[in-house]
């Protein structure tokens, strides 16, 4: 196996797994709102939320390694040192990952405020604030991958008849049609009356 089939596999990999994050993350979701239902006071730390932030942490260790190997592979193709490799600009990274980070990001910052809300305004409906962040945060990220496996697509026509890329291909699209029916739900199903807001 040549480098580049080994790193198009790696990286092939990296989507996979940031889509089985990005799974995690819509599992805790809907378990949290059933959690909701049964449980009128809320608190940042319950099962569904550990749930929810381990598909986060996830993601994010991921797209870590994603950028370290990236970065590392372009230091040798380019024969830059140590020394240099932070001149390659974050404008470089494969536009899968930075979408992914992005995505990232609006999931972090969604966990802290959603601990702040909580501890402001108790229990929360399905609408709000701190979930519409985590959810476009979700759809950022899969939307990542969707991209990244597409340019590897472009990329290493000849790797896309592995069944490894079959199979991030069907978890992507299918985690992605998840996402895009929560969002959709947030938007429509009439549950988002919280104990301060009504969202509805």
């Amino acid at each position: 196996m040549n480098k580049v089939s080994r790193l198009s596999d790696f990286f092939i990999i990296i989507y996979f797994t940031i889509s089985l994050g990005v799974a995690l993350q819509i599992g805790g979701t809907n378990w949290d709102i059933i959690w909701h239902g049964v449980n009128d006071i809320d608190s940042f730390l319950t099962p569904p939320h550990i749930v929810l932030y381990s598909g986060v942490l996830l993601v994010i260790i991921l797209n870590i390694l994603g950028i370290y190997f990236w970065y590392n592979d372009q230091a040798v193709s380019l024969k830059i040192n140590n020394n240099q490799i932070f001149s390659l600009k974050f404008k470089n990274i494969p536009a899968g990952l930075k979408l992914s980070i992005i995505g990232s990001l609006f999931e972090i910052s969604s966990g802290f405020f959603d601990s702040w809300w909580h501890s402001n305004f108790g229990f929360d409906g399905l609408l709000s604030p701190p979930h519409l962040i985590i959810g476009t945060g979700m759809l950022i990220s899969i939307i990542g991958v969707f991209v990244g496996i597409n340019h590897y697509k472009i990329m290493y026509p000849l790797q896309t008849q592995k069944k490894i890329f079959k199979i991030t291909s069907t978890i992507t699209y299918a985690v992605l049609w998840m996402v895009s029916i929560n969002i959709t739900f947030m938007f429509t199903l009439p549950y988002s009356e919280g104990q301060f807001f009504n969202f509805n």
